[in-house]
């Protein structure tokens, strides 16, 4: 799978759900395409949400260049729409069933979360403040954006 869904930067439209795969392929890294080269994400503390190993520690949707984002390493868009077969057997994380919501609306979560002022607000942005491996991930947060909807893992098992 390491191999699949690789797209190149002129491919890319805004509002697509990417990724990109650290460490020798152990995890990915998952944002959303805004334009014009640039991605936003949900990043944990320190360098990346890898890093943060604690249930709810702080997180901050940060704006980067695709450069930045994916490490040098090849650009993958997850697929949407997707059989329930090709979710079941495909690795985690890079297709889902779900159907997209247009980009318009794609852009509108991900810059709401990346425009929040941390030390204000309620509602559905302001539920990626605290980084969760389980249910508040850099995954979870491009979902969420392409979506709008959580993302439940356990219903994809």
């Amino acid at each position: 799978d390491l191999t699949t869904h690789v797209i190149e930067r002129d491919e890319l439209s805004a509002g697509d759900h990417i990724y990109s795969y650290r460490s020798h392929g152990l995890y990915a890294h998952h944002g959303i395409y805004e334009a014009d080269g640039t991605v936003l994400h949900l990043e944990g503390p320190g360098m990346s949400a890898a890093c943060a190993s604690m249930h709810g520690a702080p997180s901050c949707v940060h704006r980067s260049d695709l450069a930045q984002f994916s490490l040098g390493q090849p650009v993958r868009r997850v697929q949407y729409r997707s059989s329930p077969l090709e979710a079941t057997i495909r690795r985690p994380g890079t297709c889902y069933t779900a159907e997209p919501s247009p980009p318009q609306e794609v852009l509108s979560r991900a810059l709401s979360a990346y425009l929040l002022d941390p030390t204000e607000g309620e509602g559905e942005a302001c539920e990626w403040r605290c980084w969760s491996p389980l249910t508040h991930s850099c995954e979870h947060f491009a979902f969420w954006c392409k979506t709008g909807n959580p993302l439940d893992k356990s219903l994809l098992t």
